[in-house]
Protein backbone atom coordinates (compact mmCIF):
# COMPACT_ATOMS: atom_id res chain seq x y z
CA UNK A 1 0.00 0.00 0.00
CA UNK A 2 2.93 2.17 1.30
CA UNK A 3 4.41 1.20 -2.05
CA UNK A 4 1.57 2.52 -4.08
CA UNK A 5 1.36 5.92 -2.87
CA UNK A 6 5.15 6.27 -3.43
CA UNK A 7 5.23 5.57 -6.77
CA UNK A 8 1.99 8.01 -7.26
CA UNK A 9 3.73 10.56 -5.65
CA UNK A 10 6.98 9.91 -7.71
CA UNK A 11 5.60 9.89 -10.66
CA UNK A 12 3.76 13.10 -10.06
CA UNK A 13 7.14 15.03 -9.47
CA UNK A 14 8.34 16.88 -12.28
CA UNK A 15 11.34 16.02 -14.10
CA UNK A 16 13.72 18.71 -12.18
CA UNK A 17 12.02 17.71 -8.70
CA UNK A 18 13.45 13.98 -9.39
CA UNK A 19 16.95 14.84 -10.85
CA UNK A 20 17.33 17.05 -7.55
CA UNK A 21 16.19 14.39 -5.22
CA UNK A 22 18.67 12.08 -7.23
CA UNK A 23 21.38 14.42 -6.58
CA UNK A 24 20.84 14.71 -3.10
CA UNK A 25 20.41 10.54 -2.22
CA UNK A 26 23.88 10.86 -4.05
CA UNK A 27 25.46 13.65 -1.80
CA UNK A 28 23.81 11.79 1.29
CA UNK A 29 25.79 8.57 0.44
CA UNK A 30 28.32 9.79 -0.71
CA UNK A 31 29.21 11.62 2.92
CA UNK A 32 27.82 8.15 4.74
CA UNK A 33 30.44 6.49 2.79
CA UNK A 34 33.20 9.00 3.69
CA UNK A 35 32.14 8.42 6.87
CA UNK A 36 32.61 4.80 6.99
CA UNK A 37 35.93 5.35 5.74
CA UNK A 38 37.13 7.41 8.91
CA UNK A 39 35.88 5.15 10.75
CA UNK A 40 38.56 2.13 9.79
CA UNK A 41 41.90 1.74 11.33
CA UNK A 42 45.40 2.97 10.88
CA UNK A 43 46.75 -0.15 10.25
CA UNK A 44 44.34 -0.90 7.42
CA UNK A 45 45.07 2.67 6.18
CA UNK A 46 48.50 2.08 6.29
CA UNK A 47 48.11 -1.37 4.70
CA UNK A 48 46.16 0.55 1.61
CA UNK A 49 49.19 3.43 1.66
CA UNK A 50 51.86 0.58 1.57
CA UNK A 51 49.74 -1.50 -1.07
CA UNK A 52 49.47 2.14 -3.39
CA UNK A 53 53.21 2.66 -3.24
CA UNK A 54 53.77 -0.75 -4.27
CA UNK A 55 51.57 -0.65 -6.85
CA UNK A 56 53.29 2.83 -8.08
CA UNK A 57 56.29 1.16 -8.01
CA UNK A 58 55.71 -1.29 -10.26
CA UNK A 59 54.24 0.63 -12.69
CA UNK A 60 57.08 2.97 -12.74
CA UNK A 61 59.51 -0.10 -13.13
CA UNK A 62 57.55 -1.32 -15.84
CA UNK A 63 57.46 1.96 -17.73
CA UNK A 64 61.45 2.56 -17.40
CA UNK A 65 62.30 -0.81 -19.01
CA UNK A 66 65.58 -2.60 -19.30
CA UNK A 67 68.96 -0.82 -18.34
CA UNK A 68 70.65 -2.09 -21.29
CA UNK A 69 70.21 -3.51 -24.82
CA UNK A 70 71.81 -5.58 -26.88
CA UNK A 71 72.93 -4.34 -29.80
CA UNK A 72 73.39 -6.50 -33.24
CA UNK A 73 76.21 -5.91 -35.65
CA UNK A 74 78.07 -7.61 -37.80
CA UNK A 75 80.61 -9.71 -37.75
CA UNK A 76 84.10 -9.48 -40.38
CA UNK A 77 85.01 -12.14 -40.82
CA UNK A 78 89.53 -12.16 -39.86
CA UNK A 79 91.53 -11.99 -42.96
CA UNK A 80 94.18 -14.49 -42.33
CA UNK A 81 97.94 -14.27 -44.37
CA UNK A 82 99.23 -17.42 -45.19
CA UNK A 83 103.12 -17.38 -44.49
CA UNK A 84 105.60 -17.98 -46.78
CA UNK A 85 107.19 -21.04 -46.95
CA UNK A 86 110.49 -19.49 -46.33
CA UNK A 87 109.37 -17.76 -43.46
CA UNK A 88 108.84 -21.05 -41.64
CA UNK A 89 112.44 -22.21 -42.16
CA UNK A 90 113.23 -20.50 -38.48
CA UNK A 91 110.01 -21.18 -36.16
CA UNK A 92 109.96 -24.09 -33.93
CA UNK A 93 107.59 -24.99 -31.38
CA UNK A 94 108.50 -23.97 -27.86
CA UNK A 95 108.18 -27.64 -26.53
CA UNK A 96 110.71 -30.03 -24.23
CA UNK A 97 112.41 -32.28 -26.74
CA UNK A 98 112.73 -34.94 -24.20
CA UNK A 99 110.52 -36.23 -21.41
CA UNK A 100 112.37 -37.38 -18.64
Amino acid sequence: MLEEEWSKKWEELSLVERRAYKDQTKIILEKLEDEGSARRSTASQRQLEVKAKQEEKERKEKEKGPGWYYVVERCKPKTVIEPDSDVLIGNFQLNRCCTI
